[in-house]
Formats: C-alpha cells, structure tokens, sequence
C-alpha cells in the first residue's frame, strides 16, 4: 500500500447563515424540475427527507462499479442507490444474476443484471479488473475534509491515507484535498482553478473519488447554485475524459451537525446534495456510483472535531465507507 496526500490550506471566511429560521420556503431543483420545499423539508436527504405521499416514485437506478486488481475477489454490493422524483435517494436492496467463475479470470469490464428486491426493477452492476501486476491508482479530490483539517496529523490520519492503509498493497491512494475549494467554478474558491486540480488530472489515476460541495452551501456561493448542476457534470467529464478512462464514485458530502460553522449549515449541504444527486440523474451518467457519506454521519458529533471536518475515528469512518465501495465487499445498507 502506498498513499499519498497532496494539501493546499486556504482560510475559511465565515459567510452568513444560508437559510433563516425554519418555514422559509426554498427553491430547488429537484430531479423532476424546481420544487417549492420548506426548510425544514430541506434538511434531510436520506430516504426519510420527505414523507412517502411526496416522494412519489423512483425515476433511476443508479448503475454501481466495483474494481479489483488482477486475481482479487470481487462481488458487488447488496444495496444501489434509487433517486426519486421529489429529489431525495435511497439505498435498497437488490439481487444479482450468478456471477460465473471464469468470468473475472480476464482484464476488462464485466457487465452483471440485476434486479431490485422490492419491485423488480432492473440494475445494472460492473467489476473492472486490471491487468496482472498492475497497481490500482486512486486520487481522492476534495476540500477540507479530504484534506483532514484538524487532524492530528493531516497527511497520515486523513480518510485518503486511511484508505490506503485499508485496500492494501495492490492499490495507491493520493489524496488532493484543497480546502475551501467548490465545484462550482463562481464560487468563491474553485476547485478548477486550484493546483491541485491539474494535479489530479496529471495523475491519470485509475479511480477517482469526488467529494466537494460541503463550500458550495456558503450563502456566498449559493447564490450560483443554479450552475452547480452544469459545474459538477464538467468535473465528472474532465475526470472521466483522461487516457486511464478511471472510474468516477461520486461521494455525498458528509452531514453538519449541530447549527453548522464557517457559514456550512446541514440545511445548505442538503441542497447541495440534491443539484448533486440531479447532476448525476441521466443517462450519460449513468456509470457513475454513489457513495453516500451523508446518512452514515447524520447526527454523529462523536465523528466530528467541529461541525463540519471529521475527527479522526471520523476520516477512518469515511475511509471504510469508501473502501467497502470501491471493492464491494460488506457495502452499508
């Protein structure tokens, strides 16, 4: 195993509140178009963010990719990700077709049916496997909490270095967490225009683990919230267009506990989320897994050295979330 963790420090402006006191009725786009909620509605993105009548149905199931280095097991997971047409998502169960032996013997893409237990609607699973001696390359992009802001110490304890501990020696992980940095490209400090940026391209890495958004929330650069949809599908494309075709897990911020700091309110990351979750809602990106770091962290102070960057049993946390993504094996649910 090896990792490697790439940080850029920027301060963090303490912006205004996003949202005033709940009954305020917000705007946002849902993935069936704007939707008028109440903020209270808004603060929940699990399956639980709206009652069952306004949920109405599931409108995607979310195709799911796994990766394994040559002549490593791999299954897929118990549970994909469904996006309703009120915005919100939800993790189900589902069941895969028999997984013949011989068919992960060979380097490529295999393709596996699957359908969800509850309705019988159709899934479609993936496992890459690399060719034989090839070392799995992974680049974690973020902003502070990749980075592991107030970590003891930030290039050892952050979740990319502890996902490196975790997948082992067939895999490298580097993480390029540049904090304070957005997706979208007004905000106040884009991701796109920090060094790390081209940094991460420059790597050409195998997999690619995308979460920024937790800045995007910040009043200041919410109100071009309304480009995020378009920002994100040009992060995901421009990962996604390098010579190593990586795959592309696209990772929900983790949840804001308490009343928020630095402007980051649970109620703004929430938001967020679903132009995330819309972004992602097509078929074009249809390939692209989620990794939900948001409902595993709902209500979890003890996982948190503030309100908004993970501690260190915080960042381990994360990292086992991704690593169950990245290899299938023992996916939350």
């Amino acid at each position: 195993m090896s990792s490697t963790t790439h940080t850029r420090w920027r301060g963090l402006a303490v912006g205004s509140a996003l949202l005033a006191a709940a009954g305020v009725l917000v705007m946002i786009w849902g993935l069936s178009g704007w939707t008028g909620l109440s903020a209270a509605q808004a603060t929940l993105s699990s399956p639980t963010s709206l009652p069952p009548a306004e949920k109405l149905y599931t409108i995607r199931v979310q195709d799911v990719t796994v990766v394994t280095p040559f002549g490593v097991a791999a299954e897929l997971p118990s549970t994909v990700t469904t996006l309703n047409a009120d915005g919100s998502y939800e993790s189900r169960p589902v069941r895969w077709s028999p997984v013949f032996a011989g068919t992960l013997v060979s380097p490529g893409i295999h393709t596996i049916s699957g359908t969800l237990l509850a309705d019988g609607q159709p899934v479609t699973g993936h496992i890459r496997v690399f060719e034989p001696g090839h070392t799995v390359s992974v680049a974690a992009i973020g902003d502070s909490i990749t980075m592991g802001y107030g970590l003891p110490n930030e290039t050892e304890d952050c979740y990319p270095a502890q996902l490196g501990a975790l997948l082992g020696d067939r895999f490298s992980v580097s993480g390029y967490g540049a904090s304070g940095t957005t997706a979208l490209t007004r905000g106040n400090a884009p991701y796109v225009n920090d060094p790390l940026y081209a940094e991460s391209l420059q790597a050409d890495s195998d997999v690619v683990l995308l979460q920024l958004g937790t800045n995007d929330s910040k009043a200041e650069n919410w109100r071009y919230g309304y480009e995020l949809v378009a920002d994100y599908r040009a992060l995901i494309d421009a990962y996604r267009s390098l010579p190593s075709a990586p795959t592309v897990y696209v990772v929900l911020p983790p949840a804001v506990q308490s009343s928020g700091i630095y402007g980051i309110t649970d109620v703004g990351v929430n938001l967020v989320i679903r132009e995330i979750l819309a972004a992602v809602s097509t078929d074009a990106f249809s390939d692209v897994t989620i990794i939900d770091n948001n409902a595993p962290t709902r209500h979890a102070p003890q996982y948190f050295t503030d309100a908004v960057h993970p501690n260190l049993a915080g960042a381990q946390l994360l990292a086992e979330i991704a690593q169950e993504h990245i290899t299938g094996s023992g996916v939350r649910h």
